[in-house]
């Protein structure tokens, strides 16, 4: 029985790292991309998306809605804000999709998100094998606070880490 929490633990364990791992390339991410927009103390979300997986393209617009609400919002703790990324996982290299995934994405109304480029392998890889629809918040220590959020409940998620 001892052995059976053991292994729990270091599964959790590895877990949790894997988490911090990407959180730490999206924090650097985002670092690099432009020298005006702060990391810390916000919230990190990101979300996978298709072209055809309707899900994922309305948890674009939830996320996109919490992102223009809450972007400057001061957070539980002292934090401050939001910063909300995607992935569109059409676009593999192929000019067209990546100009189709731009055009669904302003179609849909998605203009503050920040998308996650093919060129970017370090975050690429760690979000391998993740479907169309998975998508993840970290607080800005990097802990997951939320995954897997349905679109209806993603605007409240986020409401629920702000305070007024």
């Amino acid at each position: 029985m001892k052995s059976i929490y053991i292994a729990i633990f270091v599964l959790g364990a590895l877990f949790s790292k894997a988490q911090t791992n990407l959180y730490n390339k999206l924090s650097s991410y985002l670092t690099g991309q432009t020298k005006e927009l702060l990391v810390n103390q916000r919230l990190i979300a990101i979300n996978v998306w298709s072209a055809s997986d309707k899900n994922s393209r309305d948890l674009n617009i939830e996320f996109e809605k919490a992102f223009k609400a809450f972007d400057y919002a001061k957070l539980k703790g002292g934090n401050k804000g939001i910063i909300v990324l995607n992935i569109n996982i059409d676009s593999n290299k192929n000019i067209n999709s990546t100009s189709n995934a731009n055009i669904i994405l302003n179609k849909d109304g998605i203009t503050k998100m920040i998308n996650i480029q093919n060129d970017n392998a370090d975050i690429l890889k760690e979000m391998k094998g993740k479907s169309s629809g998975y998508n993840i918040v970290f607080d800005s220590n990097g802990k997951m606070v939320y995954e897997n959020l349905a679109p209806a409940s993603v605007f409240k998620s986020i409401q629920q880490l702000i305070t007024r």
